[in-house]
C-alpha cells in the first residue's frame, strides 16, 4: 500500500515538516502518522525509492528553489539561513550564495564576502561561490584573490570545455595583471588540451609566440589555425551543400 496522499499520511507530514526550519525526527514523524520508526523507513523507502531522510532533505531544497524564485526580500532570506539547521548543509550554501549575490548587488561586498565564504565551508565545491567570489574580488581589483577563486573552481569543475574556458579566463588575467606571458601560456597550453581547435586560444598563444620570439612555436601555431580554418569552410561547405545552396 502506498504511505499516504501527498497531504496525508507519511508523504504529507514529510511535505509538511519541510516548510519547517526545525526538521523532526523520524521517531517524531511516525508518532504523527501512528506508525513504529522501522515501518515508517520501509513503508516510505519501499513507496519513494528514498528514505524519509532522503525525501526531506530533496523536498527542502525544492522548497529553497520556490522561496528564492519568488525574490523574497533579503532580510527575510537572512532569517531563513538563520533558521535552517547546520545539518543541512546544501540548503543553507544555497540560501548562504542567494543572501551572497543580493548583498553584491547592493554594494555590501563584505557581507556577500563572508556569507560566500560560509556557503563553501558546507559545501566546498560550490561553483556558484566560488564565481561570485571571483566577480567581486575582481572587480575591488584584487586579481590575486580572484585568481585563487578561479582556480578552485578550475579545480572543481568536471567538464573539459568548461575548465579550457576557466583555462583560457585564468590566462587572460595573468597576462593583462601580471604581465607574466609564461604562466598565461600554461594555461592557454591547459585549455587546447580539451579545446585543440580553439581559434581564441591559438591566437593568444601566437601573440605571446611573438613577443617572445619563439619562431618555431609560432609556426606551429599558425599551422594549427590554418588547419582550424580549412576544417571550418570544409564544414560550411558541405552544411550548403546539404541544404542546397549554391
Amino acid at each position: 500500500s502506498t504511505p499516504g496522499s501527498v497531504r496525508t499520511g507519511p508523504l504529507g507530514a514529510l511535505r509538511q515538516s519541510a516548510e519547517r526550519p526545525d526538521h523532526p525526527s523520524l521517531d517524531q514523524l511516525a508518532k504523527k502518522v501512528g506508525r513504529s520508526p522501522t515501518q515508517l523507513q520501509k513503508i516510505f523507502t519501499r513507496w519513494a525509492g528514498l528514505s524519509p531522510k532522503g525525501f526531506l532533505q530533496a523536498v527542502t531544497l525544492d522548497h529553497a528553489k520556490r522561496l528564492l524564485s519568488n525574490d523574497m526580500p533579503l532580510l527575510e532570506m537572512l532569517q531563513v539561513l538563520s533558521r535552517t539547521p547546520v545539518s543541512e548543509p546544501q540548503l543553507r550554501a544555497v540560501v548562504a550564495v542567494t543572501c551572497g549575490r543580493w548583498c553584491a548587488g547592493r554594494g555590501e561586498d563584505n557581507e556577500a564576502l563572508r556569507l560566500l565564504a560560509h556557503a563553501l565551508e558546507l559545501v566546498p565545491d560550490l561553483r556558484p561561490a566560488m564565481r561570485l567570489l571571483y566577480r567581486i574580488y575582481l572587480r575591488r581589483g584584487d586579481v590575486r584573490s580572484a585568481v585563487r577563486y578561479l582556480d578552485q573552481e578550475i579545480r572543481a569543475t568536471r567538464h573539459p570545455r568548461e575548465a579550457a574556458a576557466l583555462y583560457r579566463e585564468r590566462g587572460k588575467l595573468v597576462e593583462t595583471h601580471f604581465g607574466d606571458r609564461n604562466a598565461a601560456l600554461q594555461c592557454y597550453q591547459a585549455a587546447l588540451k580539451a579545446t585543440p581547435r580553439d581559434l581564441a586560444v591559438l591566437r593568444s598563444v601566437e601573440t605571446i609566440a611573438l613577443h617572445q620570439g619563439q619562431i618555431m612555436p609560432l609556426i606551429t601555431n599558425l599551422e594549427q589555425q590554418l588547419e582550424v580554418l580549412e576544417q571550418l569552410l570544409a564544414d560550411k561547405h558541405i552544411s550548403q551543400s546539404q541544404a542546397g545552396l549554391p
